[in-house]
């Protein structure tokens, strides 16, 4: 009887270590960042374009993240506002240390009036629905650094509550 309590006790303990440990080391959590990107870009053309965007990444899911756009493209003869809203999904890759990104979805807000072309052209990594490749690196306990395999995207701050 004496072996069964024991056996029963250590079994009892193995599993809520295993609990407990499961909790404490889930280290994703919710979180929200901001970030200024201001770039200078040439067309293919060779005009310059000057690209001014505040974005607010908004991540609620592990593997989902709302981005918020909001600024200015001047050039190609024109001045573009910039108001979108991008769903973007984020999976495991094969390569260490990157995710496979895709934007699932974008919504323009009626202020917007930037050409899908122009802003897929300079503006996103990839057409929506086409899968890059991302690295996010923590920089400090509240900064990111997200870019791509060959050029750096932005800097984020995250928020805390």
């Amino acid at each position: 009887m004496n072996r069964i309590i024991i056996g029963f006790t250590v079994f009892f303990v193995v599993i809520l270590s295993g609990v407990a440990l499961y909790l404490n080391h889930s280290s994703w959590k919710p979180f929200r960042c901001h970030t200024h990107v201001s770039s200078h870009l040439v067309s293919l053309d060779g005009r310059k374009l000057e690209l001014n965007l505040d974005i607010s990444i908004i991540t609620a899911q592990e593997g989902r993240s709302e981005l918020l756009t909001v600024g200015s493209l001047k050039g190609l003869n024109n001045n573009y506002a910039i108001s979108r809203r991008m769903f973007v999904s984020i999976k495991d890759s094969d390569f260490r240390g990157f995710t496979k990104a895709m934007i699932t979805r974008e919504e323009r807000q009626p202020i917007d009036n930037n050409p899908d072309d122009v802003w897929q052209q300079y503006v996103l990594p990839e057409a929506p629905g086409v899968a890059f490749y991302m690295e996010t690196k923590r920089l400090s306990k509240n900064l990111f650094l997200v870019k791509g395999l060959t050029n750096p995207f932005f800097v984020c701050a995250v928020i805390e509550n």
